[in-house]
């Protein structure tokens, strides 16, 4: 029971993570390429995106404990290697997330520091595409995008 309703939210909340990285994106992009003023909209989107990869990240380790495919991996580190639903699992997603949970928090550090609306909005933009493109790459396309 456990591990299905992680997996049920894990999976739900990658949608939510995916629109609000894509808006963050939008809204980031936007004001550093049209010169605009570090604002509300900037500030709440990207706090929206970091708040929920927080979430997932947080559902995905607790999903990654009881995960019978995770254990499996882990079980043969060596043979789960050549197997790539157990490698990915076991290796190359939670990886792939922490980098992108690590340039989520490192870019709102850098915008924090940054002097100008310019280089907040430069900062908040590269880290967000940075960590957009980990989440991508990072997420299990062929398994079910919903589950019911």
């Amino acid at each position: 029971m456990t591990y299905t309703l992680l997996l049920h939210t894990h999976g739900y909340n990658r949608w939510l993570v995916l629109v609000a990285v894509a808006v963050a994106l939008i809204a980031s992009y936007r004001g550093w390429l049209e010169s605009r003023a570090y604002g509300r909209t900037e500030a709440l989107s990207a706090r929206t995106f970091r708040t929920l990869l927080d979430l997932q990240v947080l559902l995905g380790l607790a999903l990654y404990a009881v995960s019978p495919v995770v254990r499996a991996g882990l079980g043969d580190l060596g043979a789960a290697m050549s197997v790539k639903e157990l490698r990915f699992f076991a290796v190359e997603h939670i990886t792939g997330m922490v980098i992108a949970l690590a340039f989520a928090h490192v870019g709102s550090a850098r915008v924090r520091r940054a002097r100008t609306d310019r280089e907040k909005l430069r900062q908040q933009a590269i880290f967000q595409t940075l960590a957009a493109i980990s989440i991508l790459v990072s997420v299990p396309w062929w398994r079910p995008l919903l589950r019911w």
